[in-house]
């Protein structure tokens, strides 16, 4: 699902990257990530997997809430519109 999620947002010009390391605990990976800036942070792991849903975080007021897989594009695109 990682893969297909970023296929769509590079589809709709938003800049991604993956991090699908596998030698790095998810929390470093989360640290990283805020440390160099990311505003929206997407979560995907076998929970996520199984319902459909995608743990979506935001660097700015640390919200954190799961999205539906199928919601993925409009939600991404009106949290970005309100970060700007």
């Amino acid at each position: 699902m990682s893969k297909k999620c970023k296929e769509i947002l590079i589809n709709k010009n938003i800049r991604v990257i993956l991090d699908d390391r596998e030698n790095v605990t998810s929390g470093r990976k989360y640290n990283e990530w805020e440390m160099k800036g990311i505003p929206i942070r997407l979560e995907i792991g076998e929970k996520e997997l199984a319902e459909k849903k995608i743990k979506l975080a935001r660097r700015c007021d640390n919200n954190k809430r799961d999205i539906l897989f199928a919601d993925l594009e409009s939600t991404i695109e009106k949290e970005l519109k309100e970060i700007k």
